[in-house]
């Protein structure tokens, strides 16, 4: 059910049903560095391989490309089978963009959950299932990049698209064991938010001096307004 503009993700069909030919595939072979030629070259050898299929721990070709970090990788899984892959989870309930967010290298974590964003990831998709006793159910992409990896990059473009930490809306970290975790994590969320008040509110103000000031018309302030907002997620 959804809670505050959460969602639970689909899972890929037979979620419990393991390819063994991924155990040669997807594992000691898919890595951040593969290529999309290389990849092309190891579905080759598997007649019968299909991108939902995937390993004994729920992931496929497309969640661990994200979970890499390997963006040329994900994109052209992506072209190849669709756009429906990106919002689908593993039996976890792991999205690619929540694996993204999972990315120990914070560089190319960011930048693979700003491309799968830019292809329609869902931010606030949360997992179904506890995959460890410090990692719950119910948590989407921006409790991973707070909590987990701790990618101030990637919390601000979480945010600036709407994410929420998870449909309780509160940090998921036991206060009494790990007090100063929760401090981090409530400090690194501040930091990003208010960056993100702060531009929209400078934003907001241009635009509203480029009409009442200089007298330019509405809706060619709205594209200065856009452009503006494009520009920083650009270069955040």
């Amino acid at each position: 059910m959804s809670t505050l503009g959460v969602r639970a993700c689909t899972v890929f069909p037979n979620p419990d049903l393991e390819d063994p030919d991924l155990k040669d595939l997807v594992l000691p072979n898919i890595s951040k560095d593969t290529t999309p030629k290389a990849y092309d070259d190891l579905v080759a050898r598997f007649p019968n391989f299909k991108v939902e299929k995937h390993n004994c721990f729920g992931f496929t070709t497309v969640h661990l490309a994200a979970r890499m970090g390997n963006i040329l990788l994900l994109k052209h899984i992506v072209e190849i089978e669709g756009k429906n892959l990106i919002n689908m989870g593993t039996r976890y309930g792991l999205t690619s963009l929540l694996c993204a967010s999972l990315c120990e290298d914070i560089a190319a974590g960011y930048l693979a959950a700003k491309e799968l964003i830019n292809l329609g990831a869902d931010v606030n998709i949360t997992t179904i299932k506890s995959i460890s006793s410090d990692f719950p159910s119910q948590v989407t992409p921006l409790w991973v990049a707070a909590v987990k990896t701790k990618n101030l990059k990637l919390i601000k473009l979480l945010l600036f698209n709407g994410a929420i930490l998870h449909p309780q809306n509160e940090i998921r970290v036991d206060a009494e064991k790990n007090a100063a975790l929760k401090d981090d994590v409530t400090d690194l969320l501040t930091k990003a938010k208010d960056e993100i008040i702060e531009v929209y509110n400078r934003i907001a103000s241009t635009e509203l001096c480029l009409t009442k000031c200089f007298a330019i018309p509405s809706d060619v302030a709205r594209q200065v307004r856009d452009q503006m907002l494009e520009d920083y997620i650009d270069n955040i």
